[in-house]
């Protein structure tokens, strides 16, 4: 049995999160950061972050459908995209993914990450 959630982090000196509070839609995960906030946790520990970040956490549809929605994203201020999908098993880590997202993807130039760990607790 395999779980999948896709993780899509935009990132920018000059972004500001609250931007984007007009894409969220009802249910979607989401994690802002605004820079000049002390981190408390990760490499900026203790630290002001140097950049704004917003994270969406929710299925590669959404995550393609967000990015489709922005574009480019310059006008937004954004530096960063990354894209994860995060595959947790419970032994094999067999998974197919739908060509035309991975297209869509591909036209906006975004490279897209696999994580897969195994996670004991998935069929319980």
């Amino acid at each position: 049995m395999i779980t999948m959630e896709c993780s899509c982090t935009l990132a920018g000196v000059d972004f500001n999160p609250d931007s984007f509070d007009n894409f969220s839609k009802e249910g979607d995960q989401i994690f802002k950061q605004f820079a000049g906030e002390v981190a408390t946790r990760g490499r900026y520990k203790g630290t002001p972050i140097p950049e704004g970040c917003y994270r969406l956490l929710g299925s590669l549809e959404r995550v393609v459908e967000l990015l489709e929605t922005i574009g480019n994203g310059s006008e937004l201020n954004i530096d960063y995209v990354n894209v994860c999908l995060l595959v947790a098993h419970d032994g094999a880590c067999n998974f197919e993914l739908e060509p035309s997202l991975l297209t869509r993807l591909g036209r906006m130039n975004v490279t897209l990450g696999i994580t897969c760990y195994e996670h004991g607790n998935l069929g319980e």
